[in-house]
């Protein structure tokens, strides 16, 4: 009886291990993908300064501007 009790309390202990692992890993992967997407943002800004730097480039060229 007792031995059931205490082998219940670490069957559920691992439960909670393992609940708290896979939500490490899901705040891990959100982590991860929020890096990503800032990283993909930094880029974006970089292209978008460049493409203006090359279409005043191309209106200075046409209109003088």
């Amino acid at each position: 009886m007792v031995i059931d009790i205490k082998k219940n309390i670490i069957d559920s202990m691992l439960e909670i291990v393992d609940d708290e692992k896979q939500n490490f890993s899901k705040e891990n992967n959100y982590i991860k993908l929020m890096n990503m997407l800032l990283e993909q943002k930094k880029q974006l800004e970089m292209l978008r300064k460049h493409l203006k730097h090359q279409n005043d480039i191309i209106n200075h060229l046409e209109f003088g501007i």
